[in-house]
């Protein structure tokens, strides 16, 4: 089959004046070849052969679903590739082509426009942002209302159902209300089961309800029905993510912002009028915020230790000194802080979450007025224990004015194991001393013990059988006196 370029060649030769067996010589070609174009009152035409490709062969039916859904060659190809079609991408299209012909391609839609706060629509897009130090994957969620089009961007490290349930939150903020419903996607996150046979989250459905609005999802790869969002992802790449360089996610989340207010304060190509001001008509029939944010039956609740920490990640965040022993549950916001929140709801505490090294992060407010009150409940403690004790106890607040606490603690644990009598000599003589450390009040207690056992020896009295079966001690106290005297911290401490 020849190309353009040789008939033309042909043609033009004939013309000034060539014979045939020239041209054929020249051309390489045969001369029947040379006097049948030279015959022919028209250029020669590529005849595609009839028939599916014997690759693409298994495929038909398939491929003629896809189209009349209305996907584009790439994706089919895309599809195609992970039903095993290996072939070449040239064949594909050119049997594409063909096919195109012989399917109904989808039928032209009416926009669709929405009553004043009646709708509003979200999704999601992935980016990977260029930074001073390294690129940043991010995702940017969009939930804009159907009547106003006015929108709200938000920026997530991840995009795990807390995240989107997040994206949502400030979005009806932004707005200050709740339309009747919003339109979803089918993502994993919300939809168990996507449609025909729909399946909702149980988690979506009780955010829902919090929020009183009906979720809607629209049917898959049918981009069209919920235009209204596809179309500010479009917008935001060309005009905000293409060009730009962020010092980090901060930056991005910040500048993000600003190019909400601005998008939002221009006229909008559909509606002429800037989002801001139609959302003025819309914002009034919106359903008002709940007073409280949701709280999701399997949230991520926590125990918090003693030493006022909470786990998350195979790292330990600090919280507030008064909630320890408690019950916390904790929130990700943006997938780079980790909120820690009361039974009520109260914030208590807010952290950057760690992706280095560190295994424990403590902020030290979180702490403050900690040793204060635990040396009060010891003091207490010790009064009650000893009462004719005022004295012993007041010179030691007053020698260990930092330390109490310590000695406090540890002079307790002995009371566990020496009668009071013998305590109430050993403080005596910390009074004649004046000295009142543990590690001195220890001493004087041992002495005591040794004085006590040699004054009652007496010979030992005729052994008796030991009862039957197997005796095994508690050597746990014998443990902690032995801590004790190393300087280790012994009991609950």
């Amino acid at each position: 089959m020849l190309d353009m370029n040789e008939y033309n060649t042909i043609r033009g030769m004939h013309d000034r004046g060539a014979s045939i067996k020239l041209i054929a010589h020249e051309l390489q070609m045969a001369r029947n070849t040379v006097r049948k174009y030279l015959r022919s009152d028209q250029p020669p035409r590529f005849q595609t052969p009839s028939g599916s490709h014997p690759t693409l062969a298994p495929f038909d039916a398939q491929i003629k679903s896809w189209l009349q859904q209305g996907f584009i060659g790439s994706r089919v190809l895309k599809e195609l590739r992970k039903l095993g079609y290996h072939g070449p991408s040239a064949t594909f299209y050119r049997y594409l082509a063909r096919q195109r012909k012989t399917v109904k391609t989808p039928d032209a839609v009416q926009r669709f426009e929405t009553a004043p706060a009646h709708q509003a629509q979200y999704d999601w897009s992935e980016y990977v942002i260029p930074g001073v130090c390294a690129p940043v994957k991010v995702y940017v969620s969009c939930l804009i209302l159907g009547y106003s089009r006015y929108r709200h961007y938000g920026a997530s490290l991840d995009i795990t159902q807390p995240s989107i349930f997040e994206a949502i939150e400030e979005g009806f903020a932004a707005f200050g209300g709740i339309p009747k419903e919003v339109l979803f996607d089918n993502p994993r996150a919300l939809v168990t089961r996507a449609r025909p046979h729909l399946v909702w989250n149980g988690s979506l459905l009780a955010f829902a309800a919090h929020y009183c609005f009906l979720p809607r999802a629209c049917w898959p790869y049918r981009a069209q029905t919920k235009g209204k969002v596809e179309n500010p992802f479009r917008y935001l790449e060309t005009q905000f993510i293409t060009g730009l360089i962020w010092s980090g996610f901060p930056d991005f989340g910040l500048r993000l912002k600003a190019f909400e207010q601005e998008v939002n304060q221009r006229p909008h190509g559909t509606t002429g009028v800037p989002p801001v001001e139609r959302l003025a008509e819309e914002q009034p029939l919106l359903t008002p915020l709940p007073g409280h944010p949701f709280i999701s039956p399997q949230s991520d609740f926590r125990q918090v230790s003693l030493d006022s920490l909470i786990a998350f990640q195979r790292r330990r965040y600090s919280i507030p000194w008064q909630y320890a022993g408690k019950t916390v549950w904790i929130k990700i916001r943006s997938g780079a802080e980790l909120e820690v929140f009361s039974q009520r709801g109260d914030l208590l505490a807010r952290h950057t979450i760690e992706r280095g090294t560190r295994r424990v992060i403590i902020k030290n407010e979180h702490y403050v007025g900690l040793h204060q009150q635990q040396k009060t409940v010891l003091a207490e403690a010790f009064r009650t224990r000893f009462p004719d004790g005022g004295l012993f106890l007041e010179k030691l607040l007053a020698q260990y004015k930092f330390n109490a606490t310590d000695q406090l603690r540890r002079i307790l644990v002995l009371a566990d194991y020496y009668s009071p009598a013998a305590m109430k000599q050993a403080f005596e003589q910390g009074l004649a001393h004046n000295t009142f450390s543990a590690n001195f009040i220890r001493g004087i207690l041992e002495q005591l013990a040794e004085a006590s056992l040699e004054t009652s020896f007496s010979p030992a009295p005729r052994l008796r059988a030991l009862p039957g079966g197997e005796v095994k001690p508690n050597l746990n106290r014998y443990q902690e006196l032995i801590d004790f005297g190393s300087g280790k911290k012994v009991g609950n401490e």
